[in-house]
């Protein structure tokens, strides 16, 4: 119930994610886009409607391989699990590391769903292996922040919630009227906790 971008964060890099789909996988000169289009499709923004060959109007498949170019370099922790951690802050839970050799370090630039936005190229040089490591750890954190911040992946976010707790059925009275002011909501710290409060305490959920 806590802030849902660091939730995020915290699943990419998750041992069981890692395996499950694949990314422990991916790597800069073997790209693996199993997660990449799954973090895109299911957990965060979703497709929408399909506008064109590979464009899926929240995202295209350009957007799938510059997210495979974040998240290379991952490797679950199949021994000495208590090596790596999320810390107290998050349970103190294994997670997987990152290697700097399998990661791309090159410029990623994401289409015109995401206003072409650009995360630079990083040169290696001289760089210790703690540098390049906090360097792949804020590639992805940079990248959750750029689809977070779209206003689309609130509002999927919170029909996720709406259907959980209250209906499948959405109407266009629902998205206006709910869904569109509890993303608002939610968009403002990405707190879950308060955004479900505000659903459950609301005249709708009890009518």
């Amino acid at each position: 119930l806590g802030n849902w971008k660091e939730f995020t964060y915290q699943v990419s890099i998750n041992n069981r994610m890692l395996d499950f789909l694949n990314n422990d996988q991916n790597t800069n000169t073997n790209p693996n886009e199993n997660f990449a289009r799954e973090i895109l499709e299911l957990f965060t923004i979703g497709k929408g409607e399909q506008a064109g060959i590979g464009d899926y109007t929240n995202y295209t498949e350009k957007d799938v391989e510059e997210a495979a170019k974040v998240l290379s370099g991952w490797r679950s922790t199949k021994n000495n699990r208590g090596l790596y951690t999320t810390g107290p802050e998050n349970g103190n839970l294994p997670r997987g590391y990152a290697v700097p050799n399998k990661h791309y370090f090159g410029r990623k630039e994401f289409s015109h769903r995401f206003s072409n936005y650009v995360i630079e190229e990083w040169d290696t040089t001289n760089k210790t292996e703690e540098e390049k490591v906090a360097r792949i750890e804020s590639e992805l954190r940079e990248f959750i922040t750029l689809v977070l911040d779209q206003s689309e992946t609130a509002k999927y976010v919170c029909r996720k919630l709406y259907r959980f707790f209250v209906s499948r059925k959405i109407t266009l009275e629902i998205e206006n009227d709910i869904i569109s002011p509890l993303a608002t909501i939610f968009r403002v710290n990405y707190n879950l906790e308060e955004t479900i409060t505000t659903l459950l305490k609301s005249k709708h959920f009890y009518d």
